[in-house]
């Protein structure tokens, strides 16, 4: 499904709306439909950052795995601006997280805290990991960039993967943890292997 908004499309996958057929349907605790609108939330703090940076955006998707935004490629940002919109999405998921427990929506508050801890490690495709990358290459060269990222991706895996065998052996609980593990591992190894960065980010 496809809309228009000015000179921006918008794109609805069928995933994504069997998705929302399935937490308006079957989703009790509400647990599935709160993801994803803290995860649309995440997205729209991305987009605002973008647009009050001077950005322009030519494709909104959002998808099973997501939301993607895709921007103007003529129109280059600063790193400093780049790094602020990498991580400004994930920083307020984790200060609304904060706020919704004073407000005893322990719930809506454990969901915004999680998008917000896990989006801000300094992992390749997290919004973290580009923060890192725009931030690092203000100072450095590309090549000790790339190092220092390999080294805190690689130690975000590791960290991430512990918590989660943890987690899993203890309760039997967390599969969706096991995915995650499962994707920075392969995200691991292909960026690992990729020589330039920039084409991921």
């Amino acid at each position: 499904m496809q809309f228009k908004i000015k000179s921006t499309k918008l794109e609805l996958s069928f995933t994504f709306l069997a998705l929302i057929l399935l937490a308006t349907s079957f989703d009790k605790e509400g647990i599935l439909l709160i993801s994803l609108i803290s995860s649309a939330f995440h997205e729209l703090v991305h987009i605002a950052l973008i647009l009050a940076f001077g950005g322009r955006i030519s494709v909104i998707s959002f998808s099973i795995l997501g939301g993607n935004i895709k921007r103007s490629k003529a129109l280059k940002l600063t790193n400093i601006k780049e790094f602020f919109i990498s991580i400004g999405a994930p920083a307020t998921n984790i200060i609304v997280g904060a706020l919704l427990f004073l407000f005893k929506l322990n719930l809506w508050g454990y969901i915004n805290l999680i998008i917000g801890i896990f989006n801000i490690l300094p992992f390749y495709d997290f919004d973290g990991g580009r923060g890192l990358f725009y931030l690092l290459s203000n100072y450095l060269d590309y090549s000790s960039v790339i190092k220092i990222l390999n080294f805190t991706s690689i130690l975000s895996a590791i960290l991430v993967s512990s918590f989660t065998a943890t987690v899993f052996f203890n309760s039997k609980t967390g599969v969706s943890m096991l995915i995650l593990c499962v994707y920075m591992i392969i995200a691991l190894f292909k960026n690992l292997k990729t020589e330039d960065y920039n084409k991921n980010i």
